[in-house]
This record gives C-alpha cells, sequence and structure tokens, in this order.
C-alpha cells in the first residue's frame, strides 16, 4: 500500500514464463502480439535469440527470458508456453529508434512502482540481470528486476546495423595471388 504523496511510477509487469517476470517503462510497450505464427526460428544463434517476429512487412529480433535466464526447458519444437510477443521500442545512443520483441505468457499487467519498494537483488539475481536491469522492486514478496529494452538487443543491433553500413568486401583468394 502506498502513502498518499510518495513518488510512484508507471510500469508494465511482464511474465515471461517459469517465474522470470520483468518490469517494462510504460512508453517502451509499443504492440501486443496475439499471433505467435508470426514468429520464425532462427538458426546459428543464442537459443534465447532464437526467433524473430515477421510483422507488418519487418523482422524483428525476439527474446525468450526463461531461456536467457536458463529458467526454461531445453528448446523444443512446441513454444506453447508463450502466448504473446510485446513489442518494444527504444532510442539508441546515436538517437535511433529501434525495436524488439519479448515472449510473454500472460498479458501484461499495468502496475505502479513506488519508491518505497525499490529492493536489493541478492547477489544470484544480480548476476542474472547484469547489463539488463536498471533497479529492482519488491512486488508482493518478489524482487522484480526494471530492465532496458536497448539493453536486451543492442548488441545485436549495433551488429545488424555495422553490417549494413559495413562496405561490401570481395573476399581474395590467397592462391589466386
Amino acid at each position: 500500500m502506498t502513502r498518499a504523496g510518495e513518488a510512484r511510477t508507471q510500469a508494465w509487469l511482464l511474465d515471461c514464463g517459469a517465474g522470470v517476470r520483468v518490469a517494462i517503462a510504460v512508453p517502451s510497450l509499443l504492440h501486443l502480439i496475439e499471433d505467435c505464427s508470426l514468429l520464425q526460428r532462427v538458426p546459428l544463434v543464442p537459443r534465447h535469440l532464437g526467433q524473430v517476429l515477421l510483422w507488418q512487412q519487418r523482422v524483428f529480433p525476439v527474446v525468450d527470458l526463461t531461456l536467457q535466464m536458463d529458467a526454461g526447458q531445453p528448446v523444443t519444437d512446441q513454444p506453447a508456453a508463450h502466448r504473446y510477443v510485446c513489442l518494444l521500442g527504444w532510442c539508441d545512443a546515436q538517437q535511433c529508434s529501434d525495436y524488439g520483441g519479448v515472449l510473454v505468457r500472460e498479458l501484461p499487467r499495468r502496475i505502479q512502482i513506488a519508491d518505497q519498494s525499490l529492493a536489493t537483488p541478492t547477489q544470484t539475481l544480480a548476476a542474472h540481470w547484469a547489463g539488463l536491469a536498471l533497479t529492482y522492486f519488491d512486488f508482493h514478496g518478489h524482487v522484480i528486476p526494471i530492465i532496458a529494452p536497448a539493453a536486451l538487443f543492442e548488441p545485436a543491433a549495433s551488429t545488424e546495423r555495422a553490417a549494413a553500413s559495413a562496405p561490401a568486401q570481395q573476399h581474395k583468394d590467397p592462391r589466386r595471388a
């Protein structure tokens, strides 16, 4: 229960399944996509990034936080645990808009986070969310990370932008020199 006059922030609580719950800032959640048939598998990538979302003539990376946090079961062909994709948006360091999806099991829940509910994570929890969590808060006895969407996708997005902007290099065969 929050006291009158106490500072509160609006956030979305995302239930990713397997006990993994995170919060994101309200403006970060742009769309909720219910049609998981729009997901396509991607080979030869880390298993938590093993799918992309084909939506509105674009391709968006999708992260499965249960796999990233090693809370999920081994990868199967049946993505039954996830029912929705939350399409997130953010601006990168160069103020360019970027997007990516997060698989969730339940509909996102809009909550209020009071300054008084900020919490200190265990060392294990802090290690799991290192580089992703901005801070943590207590929600009904559970410590929940507030994550930065850019941190989930930025390494992949940086690599993608660098590859797209790099001039094509011809491969020189050393045997023909």
